[in-house]
């Protein structure tokens, strides 16, 4: 799929359990690393991770290149910015995994907005198309961040 210049939002994209499965990992990881003012851990670690990759393959002819589960804690934001990445880059992805906060939602340079629901993906040019995410209030923000290859 050519993803240039291009946001596609889909509902429902993960299920209860996959979602489930994705906060589970983070919880008992002890592999947990510190970016910024969030914590990451590896994407593999999610309990039958390749569900979700063979998901990205046939619903989106995307290869996944690389992939982490974010905890967001309460006033974060993510200022504007385009994903640096690798040469082989050629779209990013957010896949909410809680909605019980305010806030957190994806905000693209021209004006589209994309507020979080649980199990919402969204895929979009992050190397050429701005973004950033507005500051979170009342709980954590969980997502599902991930960058694909050609």
């Amino acid at each position: 799929m050519n993803i240039s210049n291009t946001v596609i939002s889909i509902n429902n994209f993960l299920t209860n359990e996959q979602i489930k499965n994705a906060l589970d990992a983070f919880k008992i990881s002890k592999k947990k690393e510190k970016f910024s003012d969030r914590l990451v851990v590896n994407g593999f670690e999610i309990k039958n991770c390749n569900d979700i990759i063979e998901k990205f393959k046939t619903l989106l002819s995307l290869k996944l290149h690389w992939w982490q589960i974010v905890k967001c804690p309460i006033n974060s934001s993510f200022n504007k910015h385009k994903d640096i990445t690798d040469d082989t880059t050629i779209a990013s992805c957010i896949i909410f995994l809680n909605d019980n906060f305010s806030g957190g939602s994806l905000i693209f340079t021209d004006g589209l907005k994309i507020n979080a629901q649980k199990g919402r993906a969204v895929f979009f040019d992050g190397i050429n198309l701005e973004h950033e995410v507005n500051k979170n209030f009342l709980k954590e923000r969980y997502v599902i961040a991930g960058w694909f290859c050609k």
